[in-house]
């Protein structure tokens, strides 16, 4: 009997391997530097935005547009 892998585990373990291809040359740094940029740009896609605490870390908070 053959174990068959579920298509969304080979779609998983697909992006998992591409993520690693591209990512494998940089340094921790720069692997900080890129998840933060992503996560930026996603967060402002849906109007949101990392807000810095005051104590190292940062919140999420959803930018409100003020009225004319």
């Amino acid at each position: 009997m053959s174990y068959k892998e579920p298509v969304f585990m080979k779609e998983l373990h697909e992006i998992r391997e591409k993520h690693y291809e591209e990512t494998k040359s940089l340094t921790k740094e720069e692997l900080v530097a890129r998840v933060r940029q992503e996560a930026a740009e996603f967060l402002r896609e849906f109007n949101y935005e990392f807000v810095p605490t005051g104590r190292g870390t940062f919140k999420i908070v959803k930018v409100v547009k003020k009225a004319s």
